[in-house]
């Protein structure tokens, strides 16, 4: 344990220090557990039912809790088909192809398939922030990672019982619904209360506990139901976020934000290790044909079959940028929800090591080549939204600020008598002319890229609504004003913020 803990600390440092130099820590882990699996003396005997009750509540809960619901109502046509309808073909496509190169029959390679075409929601969050990516990229890229994680754990257990012949394929439609219909109502009873318990919080900490309790709660309450657990994760998170996480503080928001990142990145982290230990390097590199196959098959197929969405509903009236689908496709981040089902494969089906083997070297090859294409791509298209034009802005407005913040504490200092009169009139004067000299070169700036000064204007609307949001929950505390006004004059301002959503969605993207 101590071995295994320190291994771990170890691969955190490395994925939050290379994070610095943009290699994104699914990277940084998958070249780790790589090292680790060629050791043959690093081998542990892995509960893979328990690592996935421990480790998949955070995967699924953070990014569900975190959509965009704004988004999500403008596109939900198109989010639900690339990530539902997306996620199918492609498992079918990976499954017909490797069946045709006569490595694994039909039922096995459609379960190999669907090992591949899981990825990693928390991290693709990550990586839309930092390569400031247009909101509907970021609300795809999302939903179609949260979509391809959810569908492996919900179909694979029934896909499994089919395969060693526990279950008929026609005994297997009841099997769907339970695991749907359990699981989804389990979510509803559990993000409503997690929802109720947020509303009703006074502090950073009961705000992490309610949400702890509702995404472990959800999941183990649904699988003791022998439901999907995962689905429940989904649905609790989704539903507490879109409903009650606008109401929370901005103070909770960030402590939350900050708590459930920071437990997508330890579970990824031990995800990775722990398959690891448990995949022996002999059978992969003896399957490494099979592997390059499925690599290849995997990242064809993710194209294919997003590009032809993408034609589909930009026939049928859709905005959004094909290209938007080329970067989701090639650029996706995987995790370590195919690693663990993989390790969850039972011992009767007879190709149970060969299946480890080859999701395993696949899966920790698209983790290495997709994570390292996830920036770049964004930049080749140009979609992010804060290039060097931005910068800019961002540099001469910094400038200004600090001019008047100098001239205002000079001023204060000259009233208390702690400056000289000529000292001050001759410093103030000269930073009076350089403040003059910043401001027209930040109003020619925007007039020449007014893409800036809209996105920066919305920016600035969207904090002083916040703040007026802060004040009246506040006011409500104190008893300055009753719970019902503070309610009503929050939810107006609610809809100003949707509305502002709205207008930048629409905004072009700075170039």
């Amino acid at each position: 344990m101590i071995f295994v803990g320190a291994l771990l600390l170890v691969a955190m440092a490395l994925g939050a220090l290379l994070m610095s130099v943009r290699v994104f820590y699914p990277v940084v882990f998958a070249l780790l557990t790589l090292v680790v699996t060629m050791q043959p003396w690093m081998r542990l005997s892995v509960n893979p039912k328990v690592a996935l009750s421990l480790l998949v509540p955070p995967l699924l809960f953070y990014p569900a809790f975190h959509l965009d619901v704004q988004s999500w109502r403008l596109d939900r046509v198109t989010l639900i088909m690339v990530g539902l309808f997306g996620t199918l073909l492609t498992i079918w496509g990976i499954a017909g192809i490797i069946t045709y190169t006569f490595w694994f029959d039909w039922p096995n390679a459609l379960l190999l398939g669907t090992l591949l075409v899981a990825m990693d929601a928390a991290a693709v969050r990550q990586v839309m922030r930092m390569g400031h990516a247009p909101r509907r990229l970021a609300a795809l890229a999302e939903s179609e990672h949260l979509f391809s994680s959810l569908i492996p754990l919900i179909v694979l257990p029934i896909w499994v019982a089919v395969t060693v012949g526990e279950l008929s394929l026609l005994g297997s439609v009841p099997a769907y619904i339970q695991a749907m219909g359990g699981g989804i109502g389990v979510g509803i009873v559990m993000g409503s209360l997690t929802g109720l318990l947020l509303s009703q919080e006074s502090t950073k900490l009961s705000a992490l506990v309610w949400t702890i309790v509702g995404a472990y709660g959800s999941y183990l309450l649904a699988s003791q139901l022998q439901t999907s657990g995962a689905l429940a994760a989904v649905v609790a998170g989704g539903l507490s976020g879109a409903i009650f996480r606008p109401r929370l503080q901005p103070t909770s928001k960030v402590a939350l934000s900050t708590f459930w990142e920071l437990a997508a990145f330890v579970a990824t982290a031990m995800g990775f290790l722990l398959v690891g230990f448990a995949v022996p390097f002999s059978r992969v590199v003896s399957l490494w044909i099979p592997i390059v196959w499925a690599v290849l098959t995997t990242l064809l197929l993710r194209v294919v079959v997003f590009y032809v969405l993408g034609l589909i509903r930009r026939g049928l009236g859709c905005t959004i940028p094909l290209t938007y689908y080329n970067v989701v496709a090639l650029g996706g981040m995987r995790g370590a929800i195919g690693l663990l089902l993989a390790l969850s494969l039972p011992a009767t089906l007879i190709r149970q090591a060969d299946l480890q083997a080859v999701a395993f070297g696949a899966i920790l090859v698209l983790a290495v080549v997709q994570g390292l294409l996830s920036l770049p791509l964004l930049h080749f298209f140009r979609l992010s939204r804060r290039p060097a034009v931005y910068l800019e802005y961002q540099r001469l407005l910094a400038r200004l600020l600090g001019v008047r913040a100098a001239r205002q504490q000079l001023s204060r200092m000259y009233q208390e008598g702690a400056v000289a009169p000529h000292a001050w009139e001759t410093v103030d004067a000269e930073l009076g002319q350089q403040e003059m000299l910043l401001l027209e070169s930040v109003q020619d700036f925007t007039s020449q890229h007014p893409e800036v000064q809209q996105h920066s204007l919305l920016s600035v609307r969207r904090e002083a609504l916040r703040a007026q949001q802060h004040v009246l929950v506040n006011l409500s505390r104190e008893g300055i004003i009753s719970s019902q006004v503070a309610v009503n004059l929050i939810s107006q301002l609610d809809a100003d913020l949707e509305q502002l959503n709205e207008q930048e969605v629409d905004l072009p993207p700075v170039e």
